[in-house]
């Protein structure tokens, strides 16, 4: 059976395409929750907007040498920065807004490749065309 490519992301960060990425997934949540109120049937009468909340994980090989991105700085700086991919599937593109790194966290692979797991949080989500 041969194998097929379903969809590519390509991945770039402040414009510049980054190549270490390995996977990339990002999170949306517009979490909503019931209003409570005294009423005669005691039930809730409806649902509260949340606020959304938006954030992505990468990981990302370990270059010997320097890396294309020095997530561990960012984190420590507190840098913002415009997390942007292309979805191969008509070409859309779409945007993190404010990003900052949340957490830094290293692992390794069985044949001795070096990762690191980037969670990255951002205030805003906004489509490109």
């Amino acid at each position: 059976m041969a194998r097929t490519i379903v969809d590519i992301a390509l991945i770039e960060y402040n414009g510049t395409p980054l190549t270490t990425v390995r996977s990339f997934s990002p999170k949306g949540s517009d979490p909503s929750a019931p209003v409570k109120t005294m009423n005669r049937r005691r039930r809730p009468i409806g649902y509260t907007r949340g606020v959304p909340e938006h954030s992505a994980d990468l990981e990302v090989v370990i270059p010997v040498g320097t890396p294309e991105v020095d997530w561990r700085e960012l984190k420590r700086a507190g840098t913002t920065f415009l997390l942007t991919w292309t979805e191969a599937e008509a070409g859309k593109r779409r945007s993190l807004v404010d990003c900052r790194v949340n957490d830094c966290s290293p692992s390794f692979d069985e044949g001795g490749e070096v990762k690191m797991t980037v969670s990255v949080v951002a205030l805003d989500e906004r489509a490109e065309n």
